[in-house]
């Protein structure tokens, strides 16, 4: 029976809109996180890709400048016997090398776009990586609330389990008080009906010693005696018996009190024990998850804090079994 209501509690609270809300936005916060990784892995491989390029033309513009310099080293010493020779070698003096300077443009853009692409993909993950730390400590705030519920009501359960005692104790009396209640009623019936039966004999005895006309006056003042006092004593039963009544029903209705606040408190604590279970299987989901998404990055993701994401789905069975 308690299985049963866990797990109505668990789809009531997995088919709730906000949760789905929760985990509708942070399986879109995963997928544009995933896109970016996955942009900034290919924008790192191209930047690699180009500073190798890079240092292949700086190799070969600088095995060109060597070239160039040796090659006018070897025409320096027939500059002056042949000018007109001389007509179709480049002059040094003058810039012909407009072709590599704007190639080299070129790369240093593209390097500036990529670093810009680069700088806007870090911001954009801090910004998510913010934005879940935050949601990370609402969540932390929410469980330590749900702590101090559970302590609140770890001390109601302590003052419950007392009033139990007490009401099994009560109602382990019950019955004895009853039964001395009926023996009292019993015992005093039967004092009662002695007393009667002896009184009967003292009037008889009256009559015999009085006469007939002394007796019957007699008779009436004993008699009304005897009435009086009968209901007295009657009345008094009644009374006992009124009371112990009143006390027996209070001590019943204390006791249905007492069974409603602690079926009541149960509840609350299944409740919020159910809650808590679920807190923790999201927390623990999140942080596994995140692992598992985001590489180990060389030399900069060090020194940063990871945070998990939301888990796309619930374990029930784990629930059920933290709280049984």
């Amino acid at each position: 029976m308690i299985r049963q209501h866990l797990n109505r509690n668990v789809c009531y609270l997995m088919g709730s809109k906000k949760l789905q809300q929760l985990l509708k936005s942070q399986e879109e916060l995963e997928k544009k996180m995933q896109k970016e990784l996955a942009t900034k892995a290919q924008v790192e491989q191209e930047m690699i890709q180009l500073n190798r390029e890079l240092m292949q033309t700086r190799a070969q513009r600088k095995q060109l400048i060597e070239d160039h310099c040796h090659m006018q080293a070897e025409i320096q010493p027939f500059s002056g016997d042949s000018p007109l020779l001389m007509g179709y070698v480049p002059d040094p003096t003058k810039k012909k090398q407009i072709a590599p300077i704007k190639v080299w443009d070129q790369q240093m853009q593209q390097l500036e776009q990529i670093q810009w692409q680069k700088q806007e993909l870090i911001s954009s993950y801090e910004f998510h990586t913010s934005s879940l730390r935050e949601e990370l400590l609402r969540q932390e705030e929410i469980q330590a609330q749900l702590k101090k519920k559970i302590q609140a009501l770890n001390a109601r359960r302590t003052v419950q389990i007392t009033q139990e005692e007490h009401i099994k104790s009560l109602q382990m009396e019950k019955p004895r008080i009853q039964k001395e209640a009926k023996a009292h009623l019993h015992s005093t019936q039967r004092d009662l009906v002695k007393e009667w039966k002896v009184l009967r004999h003292q009037l008889s005895n009256v009559e015999i010693l009085l006469g007939k006309i002394m007796m019957g006056k007699h008779n009436h003042v004993l008699k009304h005696a005897a009435d009086k006092s009968i209901l007295k004593f009657t009345w008094q039963l009644q009374n006992e018996n009124k009371q112990l009544h009143k006390e027996m029903v209070h001590l019943i209705q204390e006791a249905q009190q007492l069974e409603a606040q602690r079926t009541r408190l149960r509840r609350q604590k299944q409740q919020l024990q159910l809650e808590q279970c679920c807190l923790e299987s999201i927390k623990e989901g999140r942080h596994c998850k995140l692992l598992r998404a985001i590489p180990c990055q060389k030399g900069q993701s060090s020194g940063k804090t990871t945070l998990a994401p939301f888990p796309e789905s619930i374990s029930t069975s784990s629930c059920i079994s933290a709280l049984n």
